[in-house]
């Protein structure tokens, strides 16, 4: 297939859909380089600096409620049919988790603006690729399609992906196979 036609496939033809879909290639990318390297991306991105061990509390605004909200409704939208089960899966062994998971990972984060969700879960999904993280992959294919994307979108990244990333390409082949 065609670059300009996989790259119209995965944006839709949209200006901004380009950067959202690629930075998660990109990041996918640089992951592969820095275990070819066996160097920390950190390093492979930075001058000659050790990171700052320290974390830089920030005021983001925003109320806790509306975020546990937003983050429990886009996460069942992203789960669909699964997300009861996960839910009774993981509060009564560990609850902090599950609120932690709900608030901040689908609350503040995957539920703010500037991307659109099937772009963002697009953008985990190459990240799982280069990690060959094939459980949260599976899941994160099946909450890319539960949000509007094709598989023929999957293919596209799974194929921009390719064998560079090993085992990770492997797994998403068979986990599209499953999902075909």
């Amino acid at each position: 297939m065609e670059r300009r036609k996989r790259v119209g496939i995965l944006t839709g033809g949209g200006d901004y859909g380009d950067q959202g879909v690629w930075a998660g290639v990109d990041v996918a990318l640089w992951d592969i380089i820095g275990k070819a390297k066996n160097i920390s991306v950190y390093k492979l991105l930075s001058t000659n600096t050790e990171p700052d061990p320290h974390i830089h509390i920030y005021a983001s605004g925003g109320d806790y409620h509306t975020w546990y909200e937003d983050g429990e409704r886009l996460c069942q939208r992203i789960y669909g049919d699964a997300f009861e089960s996960l839910k009774t899966k993981v509060q009564p062994m560990a609850p902090e988790v599950f609120d932690w998971m709900i608030l901040e990972g689908y609350g503040k984060v995957l539920s703010r603006p500037g991307l659109d969700i099937d772009i963002r879960e697009l953008s985990i999904v190459a990240f799982l690729i280069a990690e060959n993280r094939p459980k949260q992959l599976w899941s994160h294919m099946k909450g890319a399609i539960n949000v509007g994307v094709s598989i023929e979108h999957l293919r596209v990244v799974v194929a921009d992906l390719g064998e560079a990333v090993g085992d990770g390409f492997r797994s998403a082949t068979a986990i599209i196979e499953r999902l075909s």
